[in-house]
């Protein structure tokens, strides 16, 4: 603060009031984590819209009840993939079948307000790995997978492990059992992913983000075959032609 040029002091009651607001927001958002993660302990559903499978109870917003219309579609997957079926073609018997993904699914009953569009409007491998590994399908409430906090510094942020887990805190979709197997076989597929990546090392994608599919505009994603000389063979596909059997129009 130089009081030479600013005499009236309006300088120095800027510069206080921007301090306060800034330790007062920090407060607000230490408070408001504090109680978000207390209500994840409990195992009380704090999301804004529900897992794929589950909607929230009409007589209590923070407990899951299995949805009608969803949860037959989690036990095929469940079924699908214990049964050593491959989570792209998972995918593909979705979208040929029309089973609305997840996204089109909660815009659809009234969750999400924009219609989700190209690669978000099917079903992807990808969607079907994380609902595979999702503990909620077994009555676990499990929590925490983002983190954001204002009062620590962290921005938006994907935790991988170190989730808040509440066991028996609603109904199961699938059992535990069930689950157990496709946990094995998919660290299994894995372990087999990686040993063939080391055996065969990747060469730099020199075309990433610059090929987009004709059709509908999506980068097209690059896919390394192996033949059984050892040669590996790259080509680039379409991800929406690649994981619907109908192709959505991508040719």
């Amino acid at each position: 603060y130089d009081s030479k040029k600013d005499k009236n002091g309006n300088e120095l009651v800027i510069s206080l009031k921007t301090l306060v607001n800034a330790l007062y927001a920090k407060d607000i958002s230490q408070k408001v984590n504090t109680a978000l993660e207390t209500k994840q302990r409990k195992g009380e559903f704090i999301g804004a819209f529900p897992p794929y499978g589950y909607l929230k109870s009409p007589e209590d917003k923070h407990r899951l009840i299995p949805d009608p219309e969803a949860a037959p579609v989690v036990r095929e997957i469940f079924q699908w993939r214990a049964e050593g079926i491959g989570i792209n073609m998972i995918a593909r018997y979705l979208n040929d079948r029309g089973t609305p993904c997840p996204a089109m699914h909660h815009y659809l009953n009234g969750y999400k307000k924009k219609k989700p569009e190209g690669t978000g409007a099917i079903w992807q491998g990808q969607i079907i790995k994380k609902i595979t590994r999702y503990p909620v399908y077994v009555g676990h409430m499990a929590q925490g997978k983002t983190k954001k906090s204002l009062s620590d510094g962290i921005p938006l942020t994907n935790v991988d492990k170190n989730w808040i887990i509440a066991h028996n805190t609603h109904e199961a979709i699938v059992s535990q059992e069930i689950f157990d197997k496709v946990q094995s076989i998919s660290e299994q597929r894995c372990q087999e992913h990686r040993m063939l990546r080391g055996k065969y090392p990747s060469t730099e994608n020199i075309f990433k983000g610059l090929l987009v599919c004709g059709d509908c505009g999506t980068k097209m994603s690059r896919y390394k075959n192996v033949s059984p000389a050892g040669t590996a063979r790259y080509t680039y596909i379409c991800r929406v032609y690649a994981e619907n059997l109908s192709g959505q129009g991508c040719t």
